[in-house]
């Protein structure tokens, strides 16, 4: 099998290595810090706030010539915000609903995921602007 290459000649199986032990030591990290001690609403704003640093970001690197992957997101800048917005109000409702349903671990573990994962976007999307 011919390997993928992706982002200066690595083979695509290293990046996407790569990616997944940053999430899991993300994931991990947040975890062992706020346990069970952060409360959801924190983790929920969290996440509204990685969203729109994401965005942020995004812009960033499209000012200094890059160009957005991501097929959904390369309409105009009022789509972008809108998509971000309803996902991160379809993520709060998702999340509130898991805590009333009684699995509020399992709501801020998709939280704590999901925020690792953009905040991963974020660093790439700073990454590409900065010609790294």
């Amino acid at each position: 099998m011919k390997a993928i290459r992706v982002d200066g000649g690595r083979d695509l199986r290293q990046v996407v290595g790569a990616w997944a032990v940053y999430v899991f030591l993300i994931v991990a990290a947040m975890v062992i810090l706020f346990g069970s001690g952060c409360s959801l609403k924190t983790a929920q704003i969290t996440h509204v706030a990685v969203q729109s640093a994401d965005l942020a970001s995004t812009h960033y690197a499209e000012s200094r010539g890059a160009v957005e992957a991501n097929p959904l997101f390369q309409a105009n800048w009022a789509t972008r915000v809108g998509l971000k917005s309803a996902a991160s109000v379809g993520m709060w409702i998702a999340t509130s609903q898991l805590d009333r349903m009684g699995h509020p671990r399992l709501a801020k573990s998709l939280l704590y995921t999901l925020n690792a994962v953009l905040a991963g976007v974020i660093v790439n999307n700073v990454r590409i602007a900065r010609g790294r």
